[in-house]
């Protein structure tokens, strides 16, 4: 039959949605990531040790201790005041194991998947002269912008959150009863909100500074020198000055200011009997809403420069 003589014939095919056309680009980043060997040997799979070290502090506390103290022959008055103490000090050490795990993978491995995924996400695609690709149609700005934060987000996320989180899931599955999940249940809230502050601070710093060069190395350095020597700085100078206020220059002591009392108040308690005086948390989030305010202003110059013919 002609094509003339068809007439109108309403559309039968699938709409992608217009909210989720960040979806593929995120998808496609996360997936380039992972066919990397080395991403897998220093990211994927050595992260997941905090994970195992603190289930197995878990089991040991939840399981194995218990035993031993019911193998002493205690007599049940000794019971009843040792169960109480053990229960005390499962409310006690628990925080401070999860805070531990939680402020070790974000001062380890933002760096290291900083390192390997901030030169790849703008300053390749600028490097290549793909941004034009991206932005031509139905594709926009905002899609692209989406698509490149979620993938550095998902990694950041996953090893912030999975390994605290996991370890207090240990805990609980391994607890005497369910009193210890509805203790601490509070506690785990706090530590997901830390981990999305964490991610999306982190994910927006990398999207920043990788729309700063079209150079995917340096982009890489510039990150990894920007978390670390950060660090270095805000130790010299509290040698040098000793006023609390330097650890604001540290990005990482600012997500350790903001989130520890996020977690549990066992955690500030144990910083204040350590004698640390930090600065006010309003200070370091005032610190962290301008990084993210100069990343933002660098990505959106970034993506203006663009000329597309549509």
């Amino acid at each position: 039959m002609p094509v003339y003589e068809r007439g109108y014939r309403h559309f039968e095919g699938e709409r992608s949605l217009r909210l989720l056309r960040f979806v593929p680009i995120a998808a496609n980043g996360v997936r380039l990531a992972m066919r990397s060997k080395l991403f897998l040997f220093l990211v994927a799979f050595p992260s997941h040790i905090s994970l195992i070290v603190g289930a197995v502090i878990a089991y040991l506390f939840f399981q194995q201790l218990p035993l031993m103290m019911q193998q002493r022959g205690m007599s049940p008055a000794e019971m009843t005041q040792a169960s109480f103490l053990f229960s005390s000090a499962q409310t006690q050490v628990g925080p401070l194991l999860y805070w531990t795990i939680q402020s070790v993978q974000a001062g380890l491995w933002i760096p290291v998947i900083g390192g390997l995924l901030a030169g790849r996400l703008i300053a390749a695609d600028a490097q290549a002269n793909a941004l034009e690709v991206y932005f031509a149609r139905p594709i926009t700005r905002l899609d692209y912008a989406l698509g490149k934060f979620f993938t550095a987000f998902g990694f950041l996320l996953y090893v912030t959150l999975v390994p605290p989180v996991g370890a207090w899931g240990v805990a609980c599955l391994f607890a005497p009863n369910a009193s210890y999940f509805h203790a601490s249940k509070s506690m785990a809230f706090g530590l997901v909100v830390n981990a999305l502050l964490i991610s999306g601070v982190s994910a927006t710093l990398m999207l920043g500074v990788s729309s700063a060069s079209k150079k995917p190395r340096f982009a890489s350095a510039l990150f990894v020198g920007l978390m670390i020597f950060s660090h270095v700085a805000s130790q010299i100078l509290l040698e040098a000055i000793g006023k609390p206020d330097v650890y604001l220059v540290s990005i990482t002591n600012n997500f350790l200011i903001v989130g520890y009392r996020l977690v549990s108040e066992t955690v500030v308690g144990q910083i204040i009997q350590e004698g640390v005086d930090l600065p006010p948390r309003e200070h370091a989030l005032f610190v962290l809403g301008g990084i993210v305010l100069v990343s933002i202003v660098l990505f959106a110059r970034r993506l203006r420069a663009v000329e597309v013919v549509r």
